[in-house]
């Protein structure tokens, strides 16, 4: 009676198992696609802008009217000095700057 059990168990947590690993490499995929569009939209670009855009961050390359993507942060509610810099756009020279820019925002 306990070997039909055991094997349900097994095979169940099998599955569990394949369908982590599917959606972790599914999330690293997608990550580092999304890096590599930004990190090459700076090349053409030479530098990116990190603003405002309908309520949430929005990073542009350079002197692209659409971002390149945008950031689920509320911008009414970061500080006033915070909703200014993101209203006139922070200049980020490089990737890393970027980067920098970005954790600053979403911590």
């Amino acid at each position: 009676m306990r070997k039909p059990q055991n094997l349900f168990l097994i095979l169940a947590s099998a599955f569990l198992l394949v369908s982590v690993l599917i959606f972790a490499s599914s999330a690293r995929t997608y990550a580092a696609e999304k890096e590599k569009d930004v990190s090459e939209l700076s090349g053409q670009n030479g530098y990116f802008v990190v603003r405002q855009i309908d309520g949430k961050i929005g990073i542009f390359g350079g002197t692209d009217e659409q971002p390149i993507t945008t950031i689920d942060v509320d911008v009414a509610e970061l500080p006033e000095e915070d909703r200014n810099l993101l209203e006139s756009g922070l200049i980020a020279e490089s990737y890393s700057e970027l980067v920098s820019i970005i954790e600053d925002y979403q911590s």
